[in-house]
């Protein structure tokens, strides 16, 4: 009888039950990971095997900078003179502009062109009015590309 009395105890006891089920668990998302390593394992290696030899069979590019070479062409442009008129004379406070534009041939086998401009700007419509100069110098390289100035040969 008393052998009975333990099995009866044994099976109703559900003390170690929930160790049992994380057990379980855990070798079931052990196992599902071991699962994945295994399936992906290769064609990660083959994909970094890959990633090398394209890496190695890429050839590197120095950076050049483009330099000012000898110059193709150049033309300057005037503003011509101040227009005045009437008595007394007035004349017109309009800024004024002239400059040169400057075409090079670069070191890169591009043709830029430099323009610089001499802007004057009159203060009132006196003919010998107090005036004030701006000068502004802009590059631009051969698809007409607002660039910065290159580096002097």
């Amino acid at each position: 009888m008393k052998m009975k009395q333990i099995l009866v105890s044994f099976s109703g006891d559900e003390t170690g039950a929930v160790t049992v089920d994380w057990v379980v668990l855990t070798a079931a998302v052990i196992g599902l990971g071991v699962a994945v390593s295994a399936s992906v394992g290769s064609s990660a290696v083959d994909l970094a095997g890959d990633v090398e030899s394209n890496l190695a069979d890429t050839e590197i590019a120095s950076y050049i900078p483009v330099t000012v070479g000898t110059v193709a062409f150049e033309m300057a442009f005037d503003p011509g003179p101040r227009e005045c008129s009437g008595v007394p004379v007035l004349c017109s406070t309009a800024p004024q502009s002239g400059g040169t534009q400057v075409w090079y041939n670069m070191s890169d086998g591009t043709q830029w062109s430099k323009t610089t401009t001499n802007t004057t700007y009159y203060e009132t419509t006196a003919i010998d009015s107090p005036t004030t100069s701006e000068i502004t110098v802009v590059w631009k390289d051969q698809d007409g590309t607002v660039v910065d100035a290159p580096d002097a040969t």
